[in-house]
């Protein structure tokens, strides 16, 4: 798997506080971010369905079939 950096813009307070308490912590605040994102997802979007549209559907009775 190929891992790629996204930016999150916080505001020079902020940063510090966050900075300290991973230190506090004695965890990487990077990797510390990144574990409670993936914690906060669960598996959300990990679970799919394919559906093979058939002749005569249309998205309305696709949309109330699955929702």
């Amino acid at each position: 798997m190929t891992e790629r950096k996204i930016e999150i813009a916080v505001d020079d307070h902020l940063l510090r506080r966050l900075r300290a308490r991973a230190a506090d912590a004695g965890v990487a605040l990077e990797e510390h971010v990144r574990q409670r994102l993936v914690d906060w997802l669960g598996d959300w979007g990990l679970n799919f369905v394919v559906h093979v549209v058939k002749s005569g559907e249309t998205l309305a009775l696709i949309s109330r079939h699955y929702y």
